[in-house]
């Protein structure tokens, strides 16, 4: 059977990170890393001695059109298409996704077109331009995420390129309005500019974990 059709119902957690506009992400590789050497999640096996986590990492290239409406949809399909595979793969798995800058916007829209093909359960928006009054409510009260962690850096900068040069939105600024009852969380922290989840495994690693109450919302 062909790699990409085999599946792997022994995964308990894929953690999908989902870059940028940049071709490569070499924080989400040292984050990788991390999850892989932690003995809490990456060094994890069952009782038949497999491991029980995958790391998935996405790419979409470095589309320099990618601000234009065309090339807006067609990667929104291209991760929906990436993230129904993991599905597929990992049918037992919980779905993890770390996702950053416009990635987040690519996500968002994947929800909006095609979230019947794939599933989702903590969804973490790093440096987000995704708009502010994104329909949460309706995406999580439909069971289509379970979880949302937006971060807010206090010293990004690029939201204001992304919302005044772009047309892109300000959740990375501001967070989003629908918070679904509480599944969706606006947490901030003061000294992170647009790469500095960097410094946010800890954070990263509760969610993994399911520790929701143990992040700070502020910091």
């Amino acid at each position: 059977m062909r790699e990409e059709l085999n599946i792997y119902p022994n995964i308990r957690r894929n953690i999908i990170f989902i870059n940028g506009i940049q071709t490569f992400n070499t924080i989400f590789d040292r984050i990788k890393e991390q999850f892989i050497d932690d003995p809490e999640i990456g060094q994890y096996r069952d009782e038949k001695g497999q491991v029980v986590n995958w790391a998935t990492l996405m790419s979409y290239g470095y589309p320099t059109l990618c601000w234009t409406r065309i090339m807006k949809s067609l990667i929104g399909d291209y991760i929906a298409g990436r993230l129904a595979v993991c599905t597929y793969k990992y049918p037992n798995a919980r779905k993890i996704i770390i996702v950053h800058s416009y990635g987040c916007y690519a996500v968002a829209q994947a929800l909006l077109n095609q979230k019947g093909n794939f599933a989702v359960d903590d969804l973490i928006f790093l440096g987000s331009v995704v708009d502010t009054n994104f329909l949460w409510n309706t995406i999580i009260e439909e069971g289509y995420v379970k979880n949302v962690f937006c971060y807010i850096g206090g010293r990004d900068w690029v939201q204001f390129f992304a919302y005044y040069f772009a047309g892109m939105g300000k959740s990375g600024e501001y967070g989003f309005t629908q918070l679904a009852k509480g599944k969706v969380r606006n947490i901030f922290r003061t000294n992170w500019g647009h790469n500095g989840y960097e410094n946010g495994y800890e954070d990263f690693k509760k969610i993994v974990l399911g520790k929701y109450d143990e992040i700070k919302k502020v910091e």
